[in-house]
């Protein structure tokens, strides 16, 4: 059975034999114009694959997230001995929800590094304006698929500006990573997040020699497991709050 909506949900995935998500999304959601390393057809499921490795660990990250959900309050809010009042949730909000993107993508190595967290929720901010947006984009689809298309890269493109961020960060720690590996063997004990999945894919990681580390594939990736990350989890995290 196929069931389908929101005009189609494009085409039925485009390709009714197989079910392509990633062709049945490209046209109105065109990551390919900008995640430029993970676009070719031999490494475009390599995001869905690290994601759902992720996924299939969520288990183990339920204390470490609790911890920093109560961390994160208590920095914003406090002990409250005096009723306060979040005149802005929607920034709250964002906040928290960038502080937990950032431990489960990056790892406790570098999550809490300001400028990884406020490229975390720039990118936060980008997309829900692309959201916020695509419903103007959508008016310029009618007149014509091209001039639609070219709103929604233009709004998405902000988002490569943050590549040489995550990338300055994220280096220093797989060299490290990789030389404990090294020199503890079996010993070394992996740390549970996006980053460590992505260096244990040998296609991206082949040898424990940082040289030879896919650095961009691997940015890109991180990268869309936040735009994934952002789907769901700040109405999680509003209606753990204020439901």
């Amino acid at each position: 059975m196929t069931v389908s909506a929101k005009d189609t949900a494009y085409e039925v995935f485009k390709k009714v034999d197989d079910f392509s998500l990633y062709e049945g999304t490209k046209e109105q959601f065109p990551t390919n114009d900008i995640f430029n390393h993970t676009s070719s057809e031999e490494k475009r499921d390599k995001p869905i694959k690290i994601l759902k490795d992720v996924m299939g660990n969520m288990n183990n990250f339920t204390s470490r997230l609790q911890q920093n959900i109560a961390k994160a309050i208590d920095i914003s809010i406090g002990d409250c001995v005096e009723p306060k009042v979040i005149r802005n949730p929607v920034e709250f909000i964002t906040n928290l929800t960038a502080l937990l993107i950032a431990n489960v993508i990056f790892g406790e190595d570098c999550y809490y590094y300001e400028e990884l967290l406020e490229t975390t929720k720039n990118i936060l901010n980008s997309v829900f304006k692309f959201i916020v947006l695509s419903k103007i984009f959508k008016i310029f689809s009618h007149i014509h698929p091209w001039v639609g298309k070219q709103f929604t890269k233009i709004s998405l493109k902000s988002v490569s500006k943050h590549n040489d961020v995550i990338m300055k960060h994220i280096k220093p720690v797989i060299k490290k990573r990789l030389d404990d590996k090294k020199k503890l063997g079996d010993a070394w004990i992996a740390p549970l997040d996006a980053l460590q999945v992505c260096l244990d894919d040998p296609e991206i990681t082949p040898d424990l020699d940082p040289n030879n580390v896919d650095y961009n594939v691997i940015v890109e990736v991180l990268e869309i497991l936040i735009f994934t990350a952002i789907i769901s989890l700040p109405a999680a995290v509003f209606y753990a709050l204020y439901g």
